[in-house]
């Protein structure tokens, strides 16, 4: 699992939330349900809402309850400031087998928070494929695969990825 990037020091964080992230960085899963079960609790209507409603249906889906998906998706559709929420979405997704729609949580996150290292990590691993250049052609078309290559060495030539080719 990827590591969890949090300024642990953030106003507003719940205290319950944190140890949440703790127990679930050291595998402790039914400790972390617990803990970000009662930040849930303890702050509904917050900003930060969400973003526990996802840690706790990650969770939940970790431990084979079909509800995380859910509760992970629903944190997702309220969602508008945290890339988080979308990077957990995506994680469960990925576990449940659904790789277009973690990489549609994906897009989502990167769209709320650019630089966010992780989302962009797991982007990278699922990886993303390129459309075809010529789009009313099939992707395994001859031409499409040739133009696909040169514009492929092309942009490893100006980024100095001579490696590459």
């Amino acid at each position: 699992m990827a590591a969890i990037i949090f300024d642990t020091h953030k106003d507003g964080l719940c205290p319950d939330f944190l140890e949440g992230l703790n127990q679930l960085k050291a595998e402790e899963l039914l400790a972390a349900l617990a803990a970000f079960r009662l930040a849930i609790k303890h702050s509904i209507d917050d900003e930060y809402s969400s973003l526990y409603a996802s840690y706790h249906g990650l969770v939940n889906a970790r431990l084979g309850n079909p509800n995380g998906l859910r509760q992970c998706r629903l944190a997702a559709h309220f969602e508008q400031q945290h890339a988080d929420v979308f990077l957990n979405l995506a994680r469960v997704e990925v576990l449940e087998g659904n790789r277009t729609r973690a990489l549609d949580a994906l897009r989502s996150g990167l769209r709320l928070e650019p630089a966010h290292i992780v989302l962009r990590q797991m982007r990278k691993e699922l990886g993303v494929r390129r459309s075809p250049c010529i789009g009313w052609l099939n992707r395994d078309h001859r031409i499409n695969q040739a133009l696909g290559r040169f514009t492929y060495w092309v942009t490893a030539f100006r980024e100095g990825n001579i490696k590459d080719l």
